[in-house]
């Protein structure tokens, strides 16, 4: 199985993709990752970037993982318009899109 991490440094400081593989490992599930992050970017960003699109529509992955940018999350209308043009290419493939929350900033839990 194959899954594509879209995130920024939440995803890659973490090193999220390595945590699911492990996991998956764990469960007795050959998964291979990819990662395609900026610090401080959301899911507009990746957008714009050629590398988002090639990956989605061509990398064959069976899950599609979104992260967008949290502290400060920005305009809601910004994160949803690119969420709606990355599921606009999503669609067009057969993988599973799955979006995650980042934790909260301690002392600022709204």
């Amino acid at each position: 199985m194959r899954t594509l991490f879209i995130g920024n440094s939440y995803t890659y400081f973490n090193d999220m993709p390595k945590i699911f593989k492990d996991i998956c490992k764990e469960n007795g599930i050959d998964m291979q990752v990819t990662m395609l992050t900026k610090g401080g970017m959301g899911l507009d960003y990746h957008v714009e970037n050629e590398q988002t699109r090639f990956n989605i529509l061509f990398g064959e992955y069976d899950f599609i993982i979104l992260q967008h940018v949290a502290h400060p999350m920005g305009e809601f209308s910004v994160m949803e318009d690119a969420a709606d043009k990355l599921m606009e290419w999503i669609g067009k493939t057969p993988s599973m899109p799955c979006f995650y929350m980042t934790w909260t900033e301690e002392g600022n839990e709204e």
